[in-house]
């Protein structure tokens, strides 16, 4: 079993809407301690997904690491780290662990209530306090559930419940890391990170892993939405899911094709519903100054009022929790028509994907110029697709001969996804002015124009022929690739 803990945070000021749940029955255990987060200069426990943080309690100190599903803790005299000769820290950091220094200082109270529910033991903890690092400050407002014995359906079961009842929403941080995040300037918007796969694993692995990544990616930047309304971050929370839906694409014949068929709408509903915000801010960027890009930056913030309505919604919020249960828990892992696929090796079955999605844009792209906009489109999103799966399984493909034709494989893919949006930018345009009753407005017509489509349409075409010539760079999965 592997998910043990859940850790949601509140949007709002107080937990009060908790307060006649069952599980907050009785007294609760309170206890207050202070915990100072260390990190190396360049971030190498977080880089790990480690943390390390000295928790004093009741007079004592304790040294407590961080490690990916596990913790380790000792005592220690004092509050700074000790480092035990062949002991865990040094052994994760050598002797970069003498270059570790204080990240934060978390003051924090808990209220802690066992809770028994069906044939399950939890322990429901409501933590809060401050988070501070020079003159920076962050409140902390965490719910954590940890399931002590019975099934884990039962953990899943009190999140999702008490997410119905306050603005909760899961937490893919821990304390240490937004301690971490409190020495670094804020940003406009996080980018996706590396999935941490490896040749070892198999194909079954490999997805909960990528679909965590692009999970965790969509989390932070939708936080971003919600305190700046940075258009960067509406985007790249955009582009996580467009990640998210493509990871089930790639992975397919592993899920089966009718397992996680709710996730998926859920899904595909959250991306729609963040896109008109998104072609707003396109359009404002690109309108001249005037009545049109008054209405444009009206329509944009009315746009994002919505954006922050549906992830506040429940619906929303519950996306997040059921996806994570459905990764480690879901009937997919355990289904007998896909077995072989699952315990495939990563490698290998990384070859068959990517094979499958070059050879469909390799298919659908030909006589590229005179294709209608629909089908073009659709080449679009397959393009996507592979770029999306070769970015997924690059950690499976480092080895120094393969690096080079992996560069020539990418700026290939690349020049032709470029080509192509220039053109979907120009099909799109018209479309969003008229949904908004704008394309009478002085300027639209110079606005939705664009540009001339023939050196487009030359550009893919050329793009697109450079593509299919340009070899493969992971090993030949079978005769029809």
């Amino acid at each position: 079993m592997r998910q043990v803990k859940v850790r949601l945070q509140l949007a709002g000021s107080s937990f009060a809407a908790l307060e006649d749940d069952a599980a907050l029955a009785g007294t609760p255990r309170l206890t207050e301690e202070r915990r100072l987060y260390f990190d190396t200069a360049d971030g190498a426990l977080a880089a790990a997904g480690a943390g390390l943080c000295i928790c004093q309690r009741a007079g004592r100190s304790v040294q407590v690491l961080e490690l990916p599903g596990s913790n380790r803790e000792w005592p220690v005299p004092g509050p700074w780290p000790v480092l035990e000769p062949g002991g865990p820290l040094l052994a994760l950091l050598g002797e970069g662990a003498r270059d570790l220094g204080l990240t934060g200082i978390a003051t924090l109270g808990r209220r802690e209530w066992p809770v028994a529910q069906g044939d399950a033991t939890l322990e429901l903890a409501l933590v809060e306090g401050t988070l501070g690092l020079a003159d920076r400050r962050v409140a902390i407002r965490d719910c954590e559930i940890t399931l002590t014995a019975g099934p884990v359906a039962e953990l899943s079961a009190l999140a999702r419940r008490l997410a119905e009842a306050a603005p909760l929403r899961l937490s893919v941080v821990t304390v240490a890391q937004r301690g971490r995040m409190l020495a670094e300037p804020v940003p406009r918007s996080v980018k996706a990170a590396e999935a941490a796969l490896t040749p070892a694993m198999t194909a079954a692995e490999a997805f909960r892993r990528i679909a965590l990544s692009c999970l965790t990616q969509f989390r932070l930047n939708e936080d971003l939405v919600l305190a700046l309304r940075s258009e960067e971050a509406l985007h790249q929370a955009r582009v996580a899911l467009r990640r998210l839906r493509s990871a089930f694409t790639v992975f397919k014949p592993v899920l089966g094709a009718e397992t996680g068929t709710d996730l998926r709408e859920g899904l595909r509903w959250l991306a729609q519903e963040l896109g008109q915000a998104r072609d707003l801010d396109v359009l404002v960027r690109r309108a001249p100054p005037g009545p049109l890009l008054a209405r444009l930056t009206a329509e944009r913030e009315a746009a994002y009022d919505t954006v922050a309505h549906v992830l506040g919604s429940r619906r929303a919020r519950l996306l997040a929790l059921d996806l994570v249960e459905w990764l480690d828990h879901g009937d997919w892992r355990a289904d007998p028509a896909t077995r072989s696929l699952r315990e495939m090796p990563a490698p290998e079955f990384a070859g068959l994907a990517l094979s499958r999605f070059r050879r469909k844009v390799r298919k659908d792209g030909k006589d590229l110029v005179s294709l209608p906009d629909e089908q073009r489109h659709e080449l679009r999103k397959d393009a996507k697709k592979l770029r999306y799966a070769a970015d997924f399984f690059a950690p499976l493909f480092q080895a120094k001969a393969l690096r080079r034709k992996r560069k020539r494989f990418m700026d290939a893919l690349e020049s032709l996804q470029d080509s192509l949006g220039a053109l979907n930018d120009l099909a799109a345009g018209p479309e969003v002015l008229d949904r908004l009753g704008l394309l009478d407005l002085p300027g639209a017509g110079a606005l939705v124009e664009g540009g001339d489509r023939a050196p487009l349409l030359k550009a893919a075409a050329e793009a697109h022929d450079r593509l299919v010539g340009t070899r493969r760079y992971w090993p030949r999965p079978g005769p029809r690739d």
